[in-house]
């Protein structure tokens, strides 16, 4: 998120602590895989 909005999904996995920090900046963040919203498993963990 930067400044309320979401900037990017992406894989957990795939992502460097880079790319992360960049897309906290607002920036784009080259290379990062995009995914969509609920293809992963670890929203299904939330709340547990």
């Amino acid at each position: 998120m930067y400044e309320g909005a979401f900037t990017d999904v992406v894989d957990p996995d795939d992502v460097t602590e880079e790319q992360l920090g960049l897309l906290m900046a607002g920036q784009d963040a080259d290379g990062v895989t995009s995914v969509p919203a609920g293809d992963f498993e670890a929203e299904a963990e939330v709340g547990r």
